[in-house]
């Protein structure tokens, strides 16, 4: 928001071809992200000084703001009803006055429904739910009707009616309906609310014992409902209505949909309406003033009266979602301050309103926006027809996903070293560190997509990747991918050199994939599955090198070159959640399965251990989240994590599972990928390798705790530091087999390796889009002591 109220300022004071000219000076550096001097050449000045001028005038003009208000009535301060939230919204008194409830979101809990008394003593949350969207109306039996969001299908997000009680059970009313807006009658049998379809939506009515719809205002291009509310008799509706022009007004209809009142008509957001107790008014939301504040009117009793606006408050933040408990004793509204919008209310005294302040210049010079007051308030506005937008002209043509398909950019790609441990501990360049590029493409519609890598490393080695994916089915998403990559075994590889004496090597593969993959997607707002299948070829090339990463000729492979079948089924679910200020997942548990099966196409070495990599693995993992509500910017958090796998066959051997290293994000920053990777067996305060098999285990117990919301960046540069949190932990593991009882195959089982440390971590965007979370830990090993330090990137798990 900030950000675009500077770049307006600058086109106002520069001149609007300036913005054009900061784009192109941008593109245009070889070396990007230097804003300060890309400014310099649009505007001819520091981006840094600008700013401050900007700043310096944003905060003169509110000052303005503040006395002139001042000026013309008292700054409206409405009592605190409920203050422990970013998001409060749609406050409304039960029909015996004896409650309130409203709409909440934290951002440190799920958004929920909160019931308390009518001053706000004794909140609690009645419900949580999906989305904030939509409006709280009081049934005749004392629970609220609502709605919420679920998905239907992997596309299709659904909004219904649902009812809860104040047990908190709740009762779904509609399925697939796209509701939103609901309001009960009074007499309980229906909820007019608005219905969304084909671009527009419409007003109808819902039967709340059986669900039905009936139409009560058509559906018009161009012209959308929001907020309906009953009149206390039943027989009017209240409703904001947006037509084209960009005109948001409040109108007033007779309970057949046919339009009574035509209460606003400029280009003021006029939103939320709300009866007063007798029905003889309304009061409502509107930012006529520059700022939004409540606003009242009582309506005439007859054609060719004029209606009078009142303003009923003066805040300086704003002022939204007004309604008047039915003893029309109180005023609520939500009220936005710095850190937020809160619950606020004021006495319900049309004594001390007064008539509404002018429009602020921007409506008042507007030649399709009159003054609301005063105006012909009863039957259709003669402007609602006038100043209608010409037809919009367009060519019917064939879909082609092309155009849009195409690669738009390339990001820079950085890959470590793959190393190996030799028999006296030291490490190895197996792999050495390469250089590379990431891009991608999708179509516009979203049918097609592909990523395509390429990577040189500084040993002259290519390795790169394309996968393709098609979504036009639904389910599956179908793909199909081709890739190029180079591995090394964690351990070096004793083997007879010349002369007779044995020699160490180390040992990499180059591996080559074609595979075919097929996924069946199921999606929640809360919950989300996937099951995934895989099937194709690979194929390997294994090669010994010197310790010095050189190819040696003091030993070679018998079979050096080896394909394989392989196919693969994993099932993964979680329905763990991330609020905007958690530092972890909370609540909830993720689990994944996995199955494999690679056989060997050399029939001659069919069941030969050593020469047959033909095996069966298994593998699983859960992770699970428990939030507890202590002291800080976000919840603390109890997370645990157990990860198992199980291999057999021949071509399962004691380096077929690693155990040992730091894990990290699997996922690449901007395409640069990061030390740390997505480990299935970590152990900190151990080596990467340190302990192999193909029987492995581990567990980490760890608790996350917030530590300090920074919010600020670094100047003009691309760095961005969001928050700081730590955890402190515990870890085990370990991998054994098989003891076969012979040289190079025995691997018997040890004791578990077992470490325990402290992390800290901070959550950053870098490059102006890309959130990550860099860690820095200290683990020490209790099984054979020592302790290392390291930094990741992205959570544990």
């Amino acid at each position: 928001v900030y950000g675009a109220r500077f770049l307006e300022h600058m086109a106002e004071r520069r001149g609007e071809e300036t913005l054009g000219e900061l784009a192109g000076a941008v593109a245009d550096q070889w070396i990007p992200f230097r804003l300060g001097a890309a400014s310099r050449e649009a505007f001819g000045a520091s981006l840094p000084g600008s700013w401050d001028e900007w700043r310096d005038a944003v905060a003169e003009e509110q000052r303005e703001t503040v006395r002139r208000m001042s000026e013309r009535a008292p700054v409206t301060e409405g009592k605190v009803v409920w203050d422990g939230g970013r998001l409060a919204r749609q406050a409304v008194a039960s029909p015996d006055g004896a409650a309130v409830a409203w709409l909440a979101d934290d951002g440190v809990a799920d958004p929920r429904v909160i019931v308390a008394r009518p001053d706000g003593d004794s909140a609690r949350a009645l419900r949580r739910v999906n989305s904030l969207g939509g409006t709280l109306s009081w049934d005749a039996g004392g629970g609220l009707v609502f709605q919420d969001i679920e998905f239907a299908g992997r596309h299709r997000l659904y909004s219904d009616l649902y009812r809860v009680g104040m047990d908190g059970e709740a009762v779904r009313l509609t399925r697939g309906l796209r509701l939103t807006y609901a309001d009960v009658s009074p007499d309980g049998r229906l909820a007019v609310a608005v219905q969304e379809g084909e671009g527009t939506n419409r007003l109808v009515t819902v039967d709340l014992g059986t669900g039905a719809v009936t139409e009560l205002v058509a559906a018009v291009r161009d012209r959308h409902w929001a907020y309906p509310r009953w009149s206390p008799d039943g027989r009017r509706i209240a409703a904001a209505r947006w037509t084209a022009r960009g005109m948001m007004d409040v109108v007033v209809l007779e309970a057949d949909g046919a339009l009574a009142v035509q209460v606003t008509e400029d280009k003021a957001v006029d939103t939320t309406p709300f009866w007063m107790p007798d029905g003889s008014g309304l009061v409502w939301s509107s930012d006529r003033t520059g700022i939004p504040n409540v606003f009242a009117a009582r309506l005439p009793d007859g054609a060719g009266e004029e209606l009078e606006v009142f303003q009923a408050t003066n805040v300086l933040g704003g002022a939204a979602h007004p309604s008047v408990d039915p003893s029309g004793r109180w005023l609520y509204y939500s009220s936005y301050h710095a850190d937020g919008w809160s619950i606020r209310r004021i006495p319900f005294s049309p004594a001390d309103w007064f008539p509404a302040q002018p429009p602020v210049q921007r409506f008042a010079d507007d030649p399709s926006s009159a003054p609301p007051s005063p105006s012909p308030a009863v039957g259709p506005s003669p402007a609602a027809s006038a100043g209608e937008d010409p037809p919009v002209t367009y060519e019917r043509r064939p879909y082609r996903a092309l155009g849009t398909l195409r690669p738009h950019y390339w990001i820079p790609r950085l890959r470590r070293a793959q190393t190996a441990l030799d028999r006296s501990g030291r490490r190895h360049d197996v792999v050495r560190p390469s250089l590379g590029f990431w891009t991608e493409g999708r179509d516009l519609v979203g049918r097609h997509a592909f990523t395509a890598t390429g990577e040189l490393s500084f040993g002259r080695r290519f390795a790169g990747a394309f996968a393709y994916e098609y979504s036009g089915f639904g389910n599956p998403v179908v793909g199909a991918s081709a890739s190029q990559d180079y591995d090394a075994r964690s351990r070096t590889l004793v083997a007879e050199a010349p002369g007779g004496d044995a020699a160490e090597f180390l040992l990499a593969v180059r591996e080559r994939r074609a595979m075919l993959t097929a996924s069946w997607l199921r999606r929640g707002v809360r919950r989300n599955a996937a099951l995934t299948a895989r099937a194709g070829l690979v194929r390997s090339d294994f090669m010994l090198l010197d310790l010095d990463g050189g190819e040696t000729d003091r030993a070679s492979l018998a079979r050096p070159r080896r394909t394989y079948a392989e196919a693969r089924v994993g099932l993964w679910a979680s329905n763990a959640r991330r609020h905007p200020f958690s530092v972890s997942r909370e609540d909830g548990v993720a689990a994944s399965a996995a199955g494999r099966v690679r056989r060997e196409r050399n029939p001659a070495a069919s069941g030969r251990a050593g020469a047959d990599g033909s095996y069966n693995e298994v593998v699983a993992e859960i992770d699970a989240y428990k939030s507890v509500a202590l002291p800080g910017f976000s919840r603390h958090v109890l997370a645990a994590r157990a990860s198992a796998g199980y291999a057999a066959g021949p071509g399962a051997d004691q380096y077929h599972f690693d155990v040992g290293g730091a894990s990290g994000e699997s996922r690449s920053v901007t395409g640069y990928r990061l030390p740390g990777g997505r480990l299935l067996f970590p152990a900190r305060g151990y080596p990467q390798g340190g302990r192999s098999g193909r029987v492995a285990w581990a567990a980490t117990v760890e608790y996350r705790f917030p530590l300090l919301l920074v919010d600020r960046g670094a100047g003009p540069l691309p760095l961005f530091f969001d928050r700081l949190h730590g955890a402190v932990f515990f870890d085990a593991a370990n991998a054994w087999g098989p003891a076969l009882d012979q040289p190079g195959f025995d691997n018997p089982r040890r004791p578990a390796l077992t470490s325990a440390g402290v992390e800290f971590s901070a959550s950053i965007l870098s490059f102006y889009s890309a959130k990550a979370t860099v860690r820095a830990g200290w683990a020490a090993a209790l099984e054979g002591g020592g302790s290392r330090f390291y930094v990741r990137f992205g959570d544990a798990f």
